[in-house]
């Protein structure tokens, strides 16, 4: 599947057929919740003030991961990410290994 664009839209979470991301996934800013099990973006990832608290142990992200303003609370041990991981939270957090 090529890229995903989602911000500005009600959407909360994603289908397991849409885990493979050729391109960047863009929901910025939406009511994004969950992403699939196994999902892998091939580009950036920005779920920017999205409500998501939890990062699939399995998620792959060859570029930069932008998690600023969600409410995740730990960094998944399998996480795979190529760029950076941006988070600019408030808050107390439990950094994974």
């Amino acid at each position: 599947m090529g890229a995903i664009k989602i911000s500005g839209t009600p959407i909360r979470s994603l289908p397991p057929e849409m885990r493979d991301v050729d391109g960047n996934l863009e929901a910025r800013g939406c009511p994004l919740r969950k992403l699939p099990r196994g999902m892998h973006v091939r580009g950036n990832a920005d779920l920017a003030g999205c409500p998501i608290k939890y990062l699939p142990d399995d998620l792959e992200v060859d570029g930069d991961l932008d998690i600023s303003g969600c409410p995740i609370r730990e960094i998944p041990f399998g996480l795979k990410v190529g760029g950076k991981i941006i988070r600019n939270q408030a808050g107390p957090t439990d950094e994974g290994p």
